[in-house]
């Protein structure tokens, strides 16, 4: 087998490479994001162009037949074993991977009931294929509900069309093995990924009638992967790359936009128009429209386990306060965050302090999305875990800045320092305010203590004076060492959100910090609950600081 370092190109960042290829798992991590978001014709698509191979082997046979003037039975006994013999050398090409038994269990069953003379339709193969893997594991692996989604489309597509024109043909087979999934993704996940039938059309051609049988001859001839036959690779898929990097891959479209295409789909149906595809025009149209709306300001906390991180979003712009732990936020939970708060590009990321739980599902964040700037002050920079961050960030995301102060603007920051005992790393702390209008804002104070609270309520007064539907993120998941009772008696929360794992070995939030909740009467809601919590607002705020505050406060 070839050298790992060749076979990627330098900007496979999605490692379509090694997935279509090898079937083997990119470096980065990223292996399955595709498949989550319905990709399935890309990141999983060897079984579809093999299929595609296949197609051409019984083009090439029926020509040779119509030439030569051959038996049918001979023709369709070469077909067969030369069929038989590419899917074996694929199958050893990708190193005996399961997943590829599908196409090939799926062709020979298709074959057997030719012979047999039995007449059915062209997917119902694919169900006994379906049996058999659930008899043999009892579950389906990742995936395969969109693999099986896809194929049923394609073969739906050719079922009973005989004759039409192969471009035609090949155009519906993307339609329809991408409406399926596109269907369980919108119920599923309330994700869509609308250019999947386009990279379908661009990448099953080329590599099912060149790349394939060229690499199947070098593999077969020469036992591996020459570097020639890698650069072509590479050069085909640096094609691809670029058009994946300059459109929006994603789209996160609402319920209500679900919803509202439905409404949609049902009255293009009674006037009369039957394209299964128009559908999904208005769906997009009327859920973007609703969902961007340019006055609205959301603030969500999302559910990252056992630490915090909260996404701020206001007239377009998006901004990351804390990013969770690294344990719970891989590629695939930051996609799927980001993706459903339409979020495509992060425009300032800050960490109220830096402890794993707030700051350790960062360089994730960074690997996945675009992210113009991180705010990192210069006493913080100065800290060890600081300087480290630091460096991370420079020399793995060249394209990130790091700035001392303009990188938030949609809320304001202070930042607050405590010399009380065992606050070892966590001396200097960062409290925010986001005022969405109408008298609702959104506090929080990351870990702050009993010290940085009073110091937090003090600079922040103006803010909590015109602000009285208040929203506040306990402090440090609702441990006893926070949210001291007569700080919360003067800020007078409407809702307090509690950012906490289920089941955490730390027995966040403690029954005391309940208790005073409880007491005060002040309603509060847990991520470990509820999963994310959200607040909107679409009031017209007061007019903030346009870059946040670098103030040191020393304690008594």
């Amino acid at each position: 087998m070839a050298r790992a370092d060749p076979m990627t190109p330098p900007n496979d960042r999605y490692g379509i490479l090694h997935s279509l290829v090898l079937h083997q798992p990119p470096a980065n991590r990223l292996d399955g994001v595709f498949r989550t978001v319905g990709f399935v014709h890309l990141y999983s698509a060897s079984g579809i162009h093999l299929q595609g191979l296949f197609g051409f082997v019984e083009l090439l046979s029926r020509g040779l037949a119509l030439r030569t003037r051959m038996e049918i039975r001979a023709i369709k006994a070469i077909e067969v074993l030369l069929i038989a013999a590419i899917s074996l050398m694929v199958w050893r090409m990708e190193g005996f991977h399961p997943s590829l038994l599908r196409p090939i269990a799926l062709y020979a069953i298709r074959k057997g009931f030719r012979f047999s003379g039995i007449q059915s339709p062209l997917w119902l193969p694919l169900f006994f294929v379906l049996a058999i893997e659930l008899g043999i594991t009892w579950a389906l692996p990742p995936g395969a509900v969109h693999y099986y989604a896809a194929v049923f489309g394609s073969l739906l597509a050719l079922d009973g069309r005989r004759g039409e024109g192969r471009t035609r043909l090949h155009l519906r087979m993307a339609l329809y093995s991408w409406i399926p999934i596109a269907a369980f993704d919108l119920i599923s996940d309330h994700l869509l990924a609308p250019w999947t039938p386009l990279f379908s059309l661009l990448t099953i051609p080329p590599v099912s009638l060149i790349l394939y049988p060229i690499t199947l001859f070098a593999f077969a001839f020469g036992g591996g992967f020459p570097d020639w036959l890698i650069q072509i690779w590479n050069s085909f898929f640096s094609i691809g790359i670029t058009i994946l990097d300059s459109v929006p891959l994603v789209f996160s479209i609402p319920p209500y936009g679900i919803l509202t295409g439905a409404a949609f789909a049902i009255l293009i149906r009674v006037l009369g128009f039957r394209r299964a595809i128009l559908p999904i025009i208005p769906c997009l149209v009327a859920s973007q429209i609703l969902f961007s709306h340019p006055r609205v300001s959301r603030v969500r906390q999302w559910d990252v386990g056992q630490g915090d991180a909260a996404l701020i979003q206001e007239g377009g712009r998006n901004e990351i306060i804390d990013a969770g732990p690294s344990r719970i936020m891989d590629a695939s939970a930051w996609i799927r965050k980001l993706a459903r708060a339409g979020a495509p590009r992060i425009d300032a990321l800050m960490f109220s302090h830096l402890d794993e739980d707030h700051r350790g599902g960062s360089k994730m964040l960074l690997s996945v999305a675009s992210v113009a700037c991180v705010l990192l002050p210069l006493n913080v920079q100065r800290s060890d875990r600081g300087r480290r961050l630091a460096s991370e960030i420079l020399e793995e995301f060249p394209d990130t800045k790091i700035e001392e102060q303009d990188c938030i603007r949609l809320s304001r920051v202070g930042w607050f320092e405590s010399k009380r005992s065992g606050s070892a790393g966590n001396e200097l702390m960062a409290g925010v305010v986001h005022e969405m209008g109408g008298g609702r804002a959104y506090f929080a104070l990351g870990d702050g203590d009993e010290i940085q609270e009073l110091l937090y309520e003090s600079y922040f007064r103006p803010e909590l004076e015109r602000n009285s539907e208040r929203i506040w993120k306990v402090g440090h998941h609702g441990s006893r060492f926070s949210s001291n009772s007569g700080f919360l008696r003067r800020l007078q929360p409407k809702e307090a959100w509690i950012s906490v794992g289920a089941r955490n070995p730390y027995h966040h939030p403690a029954p005391a910090t309940l208790g005073i909740l409880r007491d005060l009467s002040i309603r509060f809601r847990r991520t470990d609950q509820e999963g994310d919590l959200e607040l909107a607002s679409t009031e017209k705020r007061i007019q903030g600081p346009s870059s946040s505050t670098f103030l040191k406060w020393l304690s008594k």
